[in-house]
C-alpha cells in the first residue's frame, strides 16, 4: 500500500469528483439533495476540499495511475468555522441556492446540527473519507485512516458518519459514537464518533 501523499489546490477538482462518487449512496446526502444531484454534490465537496487544503489538509492513495482514496482532514483550532473562512464559501452556496433552491433551508438547518456533535476540547476533525467506489475494500481507505490517527497522536480525533455499516467499521480503529443526531425533522440519523480525550 502506497504511502498516503498530500494533495493540493491542483487536485481539488478531482477530489471533489471522487467524494461525490463516494457519496453518491450516502444516506444522509441523499435526504438533503435528493437522489442524483452530482453537480451540486461535485460543488459541496469542492467547497469543503478548498477550504481544507487551505485550513488543513487533504491526504490520497493513488491507484492505477488515479487517485484511489481521499481524507480531507482539519486541526485543532480549525473548528468552529471563523468568519472569513465561512465568507470565501458564499460564493459557492448562492451557486447552489441557484441550482437546487430546495435543498438550501435543509443544509442550512443540517450544519448546526453536525457542529454539535464536536467535541469541546481541541481535536482533528475527520471531514471527510471516500473511495472510489470499484476500488473500495482494498485498505486504501483504512491506510488514510491509520496515518491520520498517528499524526494526532494524543490529540482526540472527531468524524461524523451518516452510514450505519461505518459505525463497526470505524470502531476497528479505536472510535466510539458519542452522539446520534437527525440532522432534520425526517432524516436518517448521523452519528457523532471520536477516539481518544472525553466526550461532551
Amino acid at each position: 500500500m502506497p504511502e498516503p501523499e498530500r494533495l493540493g489546490r491542483g487536485d481539488v477538482e478531482a477530489v471533489a469528483a471522487l467524494l461525490a462518487r463516494a457519496f453518491a449512496d450516502d444516506p444522509v446526502l441523499t435526504f438533503l439533495l435528493g437522489a442524483g444531484r452530482e453537480r451540486e454534490r461535485r460543488l459541496i465537496f469542492g467547497t469543503l476540499a478548498r477550504d481544507a487544503e487551505r485550513a488543513g489538509l487533504i491526504e490520497g492513495v493513488r491507484a492505477e495511475g488515479r487517485l484511489a482514496a481521499v481524507a480531507v482532514w482539519l486541526p485543532p483550532g480549525a473548528h468552529p468555522v471563523r468568519l472569513r473562512r465561512e465568507a470565501r464559501m458564499v460564493p459557492s452556496w448562492v451557486r447552489l441556492a441557484t441550482m437546487h433552491a430546495r435543498a438550501v433551508p435543509r443544509l442550512l438547518r443540517a450544519t448546526p446540527a453536525l457542529d454539535r456533535l464536536h467535541p469541546r476540547e481541541p481535536h482533528w476533525f475527520l471531514s471527510l473519507l471516500g473511495t472510489e467506489p470499484d476500488l473500495q475494500r482494498g485498505g486504501r481507505g483504512a491506510a488514510l485512516v491509520e496515518h491520520g490517527l498517528r499524526r494526532a497522536g494524543a490529540v482526540p480525533v472527531h468524524l461524523d458518519t451518516g452510514r450505519p455499516e461505518n459505525v463497526p467499521w470505524y470502531r476497528r480503529f479505536g472510535f466510539e459514537v458519542a452522539d446520534e443526531v437527525r440532522l432534520v425533522p425526517g432524516a436518517p440519523p448521523s452519528w457523532g464518533m471520536r477516539t481518544g480525550g472525553s466526550r461532551t
